[in-house]
């Protein structure tokens, strides 16, 4: 176990964007994809009647029910429902994940919870993290703000003598900032999956369908930048349910395996997730005590 946190540690102190961005990627698993003009879905309605273990019970509780059958496609489904996600300016998601971490001779687990905000028109986000490694609970604080990361918590007093520090990413924003869009990654795994529509069910009040989805991994990797790099999609299954009406993703459960090569050492995790859509406008704005974040090389990990 030690072995493990050292390995982490020095991925952390490397490369403190991406550990943020793998955070997220593994709540939609995690680090919520792009997929261009050219993306292509495999859409297959089967319609029947097939019980839905973690869904909503028909009063947003997430007890054990049964989906109702439809008469509509998997595809008359996904359509609007990517429209709707490109129509959207400003939202909110909750979220938790479960992690298991594994590293040669160790193996750590983790959960994380996820109240995030998003601001599409101003490339803003906010959002609260925070992490039980079983031996302690930390909440961390994240603002993409005017093309600059923004992070707190008390972990990184002893490293840089202030719980704020600061990333420049304004070289690549738009970039950055699409990558962190969860709504925009479960727009890619709707375009690049084979998809099955297994009735419909309630989800918070509201009527939704439910789409299976075994996500193209390969599509999924390049909406993160994670193709030719360490990091490595094994598995994407997920779960999304979309308002009858409305078009829009109500929620959104999987799970994901992938595997990251780090000082020729080899860590699997595999995560499992739940997270809730709510679509509102939204204000982003930083915290006074950010005006005192310490800058960080986004590559090193080190002060500037």
């Amino acid at each position: 176990m030690k072995g493990l946190r050292r390995l982490g540690s020095r991925i952390e102190r490397r490369h403190v964007l991406t550990v943020f961005l793998v955070a997220l990627v593994a709540l939609s698993g995690c680090a919520g994809l792009g997929g261009g003009d050219d993306a292509t879905a495999t859409p297959t309605a089967t319609a029947t009647e097939t019980p839905a273990d973690g869904a909503d019970g028909g009063d947003g509780g997430t007890g054990t029910a049964t989906a109702e059958s439809v008469d509509v496609s998997a595809a008359e489904v996904v359509g609007p429902a990517v429209d709707a996600m490109n129509s959207v300016e400003s939202y909110r998601f909750t979220g938790s994940l479960t992690q298991t971490v594994q590293a040669p001779n160790s193996q750590q687990n983790v959960s994380l919870e996820l109240n995030t905000s998003v601001d599409r028109a101003n490339q803003r986000l906010m959002s609260e993290q925070t992490i039980d490694a079983g031996v302690q609970t930390l909440t961390t604080n994240t603002y993409i703000v005017d093309g600059t990361l923004y992070q707190r918590g008390q972990q990184f007093v002893q490293q840089y003598n202030s719980e704020w520090i600061q990333v420049d990413v304004s070289s690549g924003i738009e970039e950055q900032f699409n990558r962190n869009d969860e709504l925009g990654a479960h727009r890619v795994m709707l375009e690049n999956s084979s998809v099955d529509l297994v009735g419909a069910q309630t989800v918070d009040g509201e009527r939704a369908y439910r789409l299976e989805l075994d996500v193209d991994e390969e599509a999924l990797s390049d909406f993160y930048g994670f193709n030719g790099t360490s990091v490595t999609l094994q598995s994407v299954n997920t779960t999304i349910w979309v308002g009858t009406e409305s078009n829009q993703v109500l929620r959104a459960a999987g799970d994901i395996r992938q595997q990251i090569t780090a000082q020729g050492q080899q860590l699997t995790t595999v995560s499992t997730y739940d997270e809730r859509f709510h679509y509102t406008d939204v204000d982003i704005t930083l915290p006074d005590a950010a005006s005192g974040a310490v800058e960080v090389n986004q590559t090193t990990g080190l002060a500037a």
